[in-house]
């Protein structure tokens, strides 16, 4: 899909976006075709015609996944169909093989870590698992990314689920986040290039050791990183 100048301002670093309670009207649309048009070739023209009007006119909205949680999504990943927020809104699902053994591995009462938390499908996914008697944290640097995790907090009721806009690292300092404006997971430390599309923003990086002290956090008996 061609993807247009004025798309490199849609994942703003700005944690100031507007995020829509419900699903816009292009979204219902796709949802609906997808389900009960038949394959062929009007179907993929359908579907071509609203993930362009989903790059042009982009929105940030609240979306229910497969197992309850509601987690924002960016409409401008649709240029990227791969991606964790488009993958969300298509499927209602990301990586559930990587969920399941979430859900087997950590107990109720447990302290669960999300390193790189992105949007929150995980994040949201290990604080069920703990439950109120356990503790959850999640760290992600990028601003936008973690506006759109704190509002996923809000919108599944979960208190226990601490966030921390920090990148981890061997020691404190900064650093310069680089990152795909196409897509909001496509973000690094280290240089990647990402299709020539690459912008960078300096985050505030910290050693997990120190944020553990300073703020009292439980010691972990789970840890994810990404």
């Amino acid at each position: 899909m061609s993807y247009p100048r004025r798309a490199k301002s849609m994942t703003a670093t700005s944690p100031h976006i507007r995020i829509q309670g419900r699903e816009p009207l292009w979204a219902q649309l796709y949802r609906l075709f997808m389900a009960f048009l038949p394959a062929n070739r009007v179907k993929n023209v359908l579907l071509r015609i609203l993930r362009r009007i989903a790059v042009r006119r982009p929105t940030h909205f609240l979306c229910v996944m497969k197992n309850g949680f509601r987690l924002v999504i960016s409409s401008i990943e649709c240029a990227e169909p791969r991606s964790v927020s488009w993958t969300c809104f298509e499927e209602r699902r990301w990586e559930p093989h990587v969920e399941h053994w979430l859900r087997k591995l950590i107990c109720r009462g447990q302290t669960a870590i999300d390193i790189g938390a992105n949007i929150g499908y995980f994040s949201t996914v290990m604080a069920h698992c703990v439950g109120p008697a356990g503790a959850a944290y999640a760290f992600e640097p990028h601003p936008a990314a973690y506006r759109m995790l704190e509002v996923a907090r809000s919108a599944n009721k979960l208190a226990w689920l601490t966030l921390f806009p920090l990148a981890l690292g061997e020691s404190d300092g900064t650093a310069a986040l680089e990152w795909d404006p196409r897509v909001l997971g496509n973000s690094s430390l280290f240089e990647r290039g990402f299709s020539g599309w690459s912008e960078k923003i300096d985050v505030p990086v910290r050693a997990l050791d120190g944020v553990m002290r300073e703020s009292g956090l439980r010691p972990p008996s789970f840890l994810k990183m990404d």
